[in-house]
């Protein structure tokens, strides 16, 4: 295990990056119903027949990661890793090694990627640190790092323009506020972006809502996103249709994500954005994302919002 690791090392630091904790291997097997749906998106309807991978995933330590798998040849690698782990409520982003070689986790299909039958594959697993070095506005000053995470902080006399940025795709984020300015109106945008922070012309949008693309909670507590596919219905709601982020208080924690709803055979399927204030949900909007994808987190200190701080989950 530990040739194994050392040979590998190299390889992920060069792929993966060199700020990365590293977690190995850790992850909780799937459940019976995931496996269903995954198998449902190897075609083995077709006229020609798919070939049956027979596949061994084990940990860097050797220990088995999970049982021995019988997969299609044309499942793509993603639904191999909901195969192997599940990821709902993490952030941790999985990468397989077969030998010493990366397995390309954007591959079509498990051919494509090079697994055959008997391979024997090495799960991997990064924790993501959601808040490194991420891209500010003109107006958001990133101060004290503390145990949890980091504080942003609101300068000058104005209400915006603080927009913050994570550089880490996630499925989810978590901040509490940390002080409230009482002379604005409006208040926190929280919500994520697709757009590549390294690709976004500076300086930054004065709020959330420049980004070119956005699925946002606005600064009066409603949902907001570029994509035209979105249309509003009964499932999106506001907490007693009349809460505002303006009745926030210092100390409050919000939980901002995207929750999945995988529906078999549907290559776009439907999920919820969601805003939760301390586990009571306030926000739900249901949004159409690329199967997969996962977005930038993005935040505002605006109006009422002083100051928070960006909790590392």
């Amino acid at each position: 295990a530990q040739a194994i690791l050392a040979q590998a090392a190299p390889v992920l630091a060069c792929s993966l990056g060199r700020s990365a904790l590293w977690w190995m291997g850790n992850g909780t097997l799937s459940s019976p119903n995931r496996w269903q749906s995954i198998v449902q998106i190897g075609n083995i309807s077709g006229s020609r027949a798919v070939q049956i991978l027979h596949i061994q995933v084990q940990r860097v330590s050797g220990e088995s990661a999970c049982p021995p798998l019988e997969v299609p040849s044309n499942t793509c690698v993603r639904a191999l890793v909901n195969l192997v782990v599940d990821l709902d409520g993490s952030n941790d982003e999985v990468k397989f090694l077969m030998g010493n070689n990366l397995i390309d986790m954007r591959a079509p299909s498990l051919k494509a990627a090079g697994i055959e039958d008997g391979s024997v594959l090495t799960l991997v697993m990064q924790r993501v640190r959601v808040w490194e070095a991420p891209l500010t506005g003109a107006n958001a000053s990133i101060t004290d790092e503390t145990n949890s995470g980091m504080m942003v902080t609101r300068l000058g006399s104005g209400f915006r323009d603080a927009l913050v940025i994570g550089n880490q795709r996630v499925r989810f984020f978590h901040l509490k506020i940390a002080e409230i300015d009482r002379v604005w109106t409006g208040a926190l945008e929280v919500g994520f972006t697709a757009c590549e922070p390294h690709a976004l012309r500076l300086p930054l949008p004065e709020d959330a809502l420049g980004l070119p693309t956005h699925w946002v909670m606005d600064s009066a507590g409603k949902f907001r996103t570029t994509d035209t596919n979105v249309e509003d219905c009964d499932d999106n709601i506001r907490s007693e249709r009349n809460w505002t982020q303006g009745e926030l208080h210092s100390g409050d924690v919000l939980r901002v994500a995207i929750v999945r709803n995988i529906i078999s055979g549907d290559s776009t399927p439907s999920a919820s954005f969601v805003v939760e204030v301390n586990d009571v949900v306030k926000v739900r909007a249901a949004v159409r994302l690329e199967r997969y994808q996962l977005l930038y987190p993005v935040v505002n200190a605006y109006g009422k919002t002083r100051k928070v701080e960006l909790l590392n989950d």
